[in-house]
């Protein structure tokens, strides 16, 4: 019962899970989507919905079966996700694309907040596990060497687990069965723009403005610019107001102060949520502040669904793409468009290897702005940057106007985050590359080899068959610090493998990213290109969606961009092009 799953969650630190619920087929379940998800299928009620399990595509891979992740003891040995980020895939230096913009790697991130939060334990817990670096029950730190070039003076770097969902892993007894630990996903699946509304009721409401013709709230104007962002309360986000100089902002999703130029991304889509809003408004009177407010709402989303999967997602895989992501070819009822385990712990994470250790500002010369430049280690959790140093134009002239980082084999992930990662926020750095190869034991993800086998390529036997995918000195590098193939984390050996032509990962992750993506635009029935939630009219306009027409429209003073902003503009036939040559939606395919 609902009882006693509350004390079994006090007792252990498990967190429930959304119960299946009745949908009625009401007209408003029919139109519009519900803010957490549920009742997109009628009859799966809780399919990609918040919160719900991570699914498992593999069965997970814990050292006991049940809950305890492999490398836990010695019995089950793994190398220190520290040694392996120093030896393999940490680098001083890093290689710039020559193809695409640093655009790619920050609205990848946009994307994974609306797809993906891993719930946590209670924050008393974390604090317990940051106190020792002894392994206990939730604590799983990640042990550091004396000769650490880093962190030679500590011990271990802290972690803690992911909060297990009831009746998995150890509670799963409680409820009569032994059942392999699962890690819960917060928000929901969908690309429902939920970083933008909520993924729950109560989030959109306060993200609401009241009394208005279904517009969000918005925060301060900076000079000659438009509105930015709201500023949150304490805790009602993951960057907490340390005075009131240094305001953080309130968005769909508690990290878009993680870095300025993922809330430089937040903030031009809740302007486009209003600008879109107050046209309706004017083109059709009598709707009521809910109508406007969703159907503005169901155009943003559908703008998003339609960058992603023909603007970005190419770019992402590559020539791999038309054979991976076939064709729409409707909705399908029985495919669950939740996010998988390795999707999130894994896989998607790809976009680390693009993280540039230096964030560009330009002016409307593209040039630098006088503050200049700033290392990425300045821009976490720092929106006061965006405040008191020009808004967000110079931030995304910035993205758009410099080419990304490129992920080549001797120089995967760039150590401003191996090294530098929150130190300026947080008293003591930490190593994103660490984390996330810890993370993926912790949530008890398959090898990399195992799932090689399931994306069509060689279970490798010994490390040298790994040469079709994986660069030889990576490989040698692998080889110091796995005892075997079997052994290799699927982060790691996906980073390490060669990158598909014109796209930025190699095969392993581009198989897990396109299933994901097939998943969550087949299983969804809103789905802009499915016949219905749309005119033909409608949806010609959704398909002239740009992200440079949304930057033209709500940036505070850019008027020349290029048409494909995730490639550069010195890119042939991609210049700059005035904003009043960009198409755009013509909202009155929407009058009533």
């Amino acid at each position: 019962t609902p009882i006693h799953e509350q004390i079994l969650s006090k007792v252990s630190s498990c967190k429930p899970v959304l119960k299946p619920k009745r949908c009625r087929k009401n007209k408003f379940n029919r139109l519009y989507r519900t803010e957490d998800g549920t009742c997109n299928n009628f009859r799966q009620t809780t399919w990609g919905a918040a919160p719900t399990l991570f699914r498992r595509a593999i069965p997970s891979r814990y050292a006991n079966y049940i809950n305890k992740p492999v490398g836990w003891s010695h019995a089950n040995y793994l190398p220190s996700p520290r040694l392996v980020s120093n030896r393999v895939i940490s680098s001083r230096k890093i290689t710039l694309s020559s193809r695409y913009t640093d655009l790619m790697m920050h609205w990848g991130q946009f994307i994974d907040h609306d797809l993906t939060l891993t719930v946590t334990v209670d924050k008393k817990i974390e604090k317990i596990c940051s106190q020792s670096c002894k392994k206990y029950s939730h604590c799983f730190p990640i042990p550091v060497s004396k000769q650490d070039s880093k962190f030679s003076c500590e011990k271990c770097l802290q972690f803690t687990r992911a909060a297990a969902a009831c009746g998995t892993g150890l509670t799963s007894i409680v409820y009569g069965s032994a059942r392999p630990r699962e890690q819960i996903n917060g928000i929901t699946a969908f690309i429902d723009s939920s970083n933008v509304y909520g993924s729950s009721k109560k989030e959109s409401n306060l993200l609401r403005k009241r009394r208005s013709k279904g517009l969000l709230k918005v925060g301060k104007r900076v000079s000659r610019g438009k509105f930015l962002l709201p500023f949150a309360k304490k805790g009602q986000t993951e960057c907490q107001p340390s005075d009131i100089l240094k305001p953080c902002f309130l968005a769909g999703d508690k990290r878009a102060n993680v870095q300025i130029g993922l809330t430089a991304i937040h903030t031009i889509w809740v302007r486009e949520h209003n600008r879109i809003a107050k046209r309706l408004a004017r083109i059709n009177p009598r709707w009521n502040s809910d109508r406007v407010y969703q159907e503005t709402r169901k155009i943003v989303i559908a703008q998003n669904q339609h960058v992603i999967f023909y603007h970005y997602l190419p770019k992402l895989l590559g020539v791999t793409f038309p054979t991976l992501i076939p064709d729409y070819s409707g909705y399908k009822k029985r495919v669950d468009p939740s996010i998988m385990a390795s999707f999130a712990a894994a896989a998607f994470r790809i976009g680390h290897t693009l993280i540039n250790p230096v964030l560009h500002r330009l002016d409307s010369n593209y040039q630098p702005i006088p503050q200049g430049s700033i290392r990425l280690k300045d821009a976490f959790f720092a929106p006061h940057r965006i405040l008191n140093e020009g808004g967000i134009d110079p931030i995304l002239r910035g993205i758009t106007g410099k080419y990304g980082k490129l992920k080549s084999p001797s120089r995967l992930v760039s150590k401003e985050v191996t090294d530098h990662l929150f130190e300026v926020d947080h008293q003591m750095a930490m190593d994103l590359a660490s984390l996330n190869i810890q993370r993926g034991r912790d949530f008890g993800l398959p090898s990399y080899n195992t799932w090689r086998k399931r994306c069509g390529l060689r279970k490798a036997r010994r490390f040298s068959q790994l040469s079709g995918e994986i660069d030889r000195k990576t490989i040698a590098k692998l080889a110091q610090v796995y005892d075997h193939p079997n052994d290799i984390d699927l982060w790691v050996g996906g980073v390490s493998e060669k990158n598909i032509r014109k796209g930025v990962m190699g095969p392993t992750f581009a198989c897990i990213i396109a299933k994901q993506f097939i998943k969550i635009r087949d299983g969804d029935r809103f789905w802009y290109e499915k016949p219905g939630v749309f005119t033909s009219q409608q949806l010609r306009q959704i398909k002239q969606s740009s992200l440079a027409r949304v930057i033209c429209d709500n940036s505070d003073g850019i008027t020349r961009i290029q048409e494909d902003v995730f490639r550069d503009y010195n890119t042939t036939g991609n210049a700059f092009v005035d904003c009043n040559t960009i198409p755009r939606i013509n909202l009155r395919k929407w009058k009533d």
